[in-house]
């Protein structure tokens, strides 16, 4: 990929990375150390000869302090500010499950950075109490949720409506999916992916075990940052 220059007025990800870099290290070796890899490969990530995995980007993130799209994926033509007020997102890295069912969440989460004003207005929202992220396993909602996506999701309250995209637990696996209640004793989860069929399950089993989590409020797609859900 061509290095975009400062010449051509636009600030990619190599100019960005660079410039942060700049500001809170006092070399490449020094940030390079920081974040687990070689000085040569973060000149690749700068000449943006190479790009860096999602958990090396979680890395500068933090170490930068830069929210992830900014450092990602930043298309303007002046170049961004460095003093964004932050919000930290709990994520976890145990996968939920766009398939057949993924293991609990039960687990220390991680943080991922983000400018505030832009997750406002990204995912229309105005707080982000009770909100956390995780990471995509599965197609059962391509083409609107891909493996591999970070989601964003707020903790279920109760609330009676049910359009929208969920996370559940169903017998002890985390599944993302439509709902739809059938009456009050059956629910029945619905993929995007017409390859999957819906999963109906009778509230009344015996040995059924199933809770609403969270409603799914956003997404991030690594390869264009787009979000809608």
């Amino acid at each position: 990929m061509r290095r975009k220059t400062i010449k051509e007025g636009k600030y990619g990800f190599g100019e960005i990375l660079e410039q942060a870099i700049k500001k809170k290290y006092k070399n490449q070796i020094e940030f390079a150390n920081a974040i687990g890899v070689t000085q040569a490969t973060v000149s690749r990530y700068i000449s943006e000869s190479a790009s860096p995995s999602f958990d090396i980007l979680h890395k500068m993130s933090k170490v930068l302090d830069i929210d992830l799209p900014l450092l990602y994926n930043n298309k303007g033509s002046t170049p961004p500010p460095m003093d964004h007020s932050m919000v930290k997102i709990p994520f976890y890295y145990s996968e939920v499950s766009a398939g057949r069912g993924l293991s609990s969440l039960d687990e220390t989460p991680d943080y991922l950075s983000f400018d505030g004003n832009w997750l406002k207005n990204e995912f229309m929202v105005k707080n982000f109490d009770d909100t956390f992220s995780l990471k995509v396993k599965g197609d059962s909602m391509e083409p609107l949720i891909q493996e591999g996506d970070i989601v964003f999701a707020k903790k279920f309250d109760n609330t009676t409506s049910y359009q929208g995209i969920y996370i559940v637990c169903y017998n002890s696996d985390y599944l993302i999916k439509k709902i739809q209640f059938k009456h009050k004793d059956n629910v029945k989860l619905i993929s995007q992916n017409p390859e999957y069929d819906p999963i109906e399950i009778d509230l009344t089993g015996e040995n059924t075990s199933f809770e609403i989590v969270a409603k799914v409020i956003g997404r991030i797609n690594l390869k264009s940052f787009t979000h809608s859900v």
